[in-house]
């Protein structure tokens, strides 16, 4: 039974929530198009930033990002801000100048504006 076993526990909360966000048929949209205009609102800043040598195609929510810097430079500054990033270096076919940047909330993305 283990073996089929989920590899985290839901709570009674969780498995509230997730019915009743189940139920919500405005969510999902309101969701896809919150994360559309946010995607877009971020490459818009990453296509600016003198760090970024290539943004790579993403239809989930992150993009992966190809730097002028190596990765681990690139997360001191942003450590700073408390702003994190995964570093994509141990990925197969990626090196230490690939990152992976989540796509957040809008104030978010404004805040990474005036640090990158």
């Amino acid at each position: 039974l283990q073996q089929y076993a989920p590899s985290w526990q839901l709570s009674e909360f969780d498995i509230t929530y997730i019915k009743e966000a189940l139920q919500d048929t405005t969510l999902k949209p309101k969701t896809l198009q919150e994360l559309k205009t946010n995607k877009t609102q971020l490459i818009k800043l990453l296509q600016q930033s003198h760090y970024v040598k290539h943004i790579y195609h993403s239809d989930v929510n992150y993009l992966l990002v190809e730097l002028n810097i190596t990765a681990s430079a690139f997360q001191e500054i942003l450590k700073k801000h408390k702003i994190l990033i995964r570093d994509c270096s141990n990925f197969d076919g990626l090196n230490e100048y690939h990152i992976r940047i989540a796509i957040k909330d809008m104030n978010s993305i404004v805040a990474l504006k005036g640090i990158i």
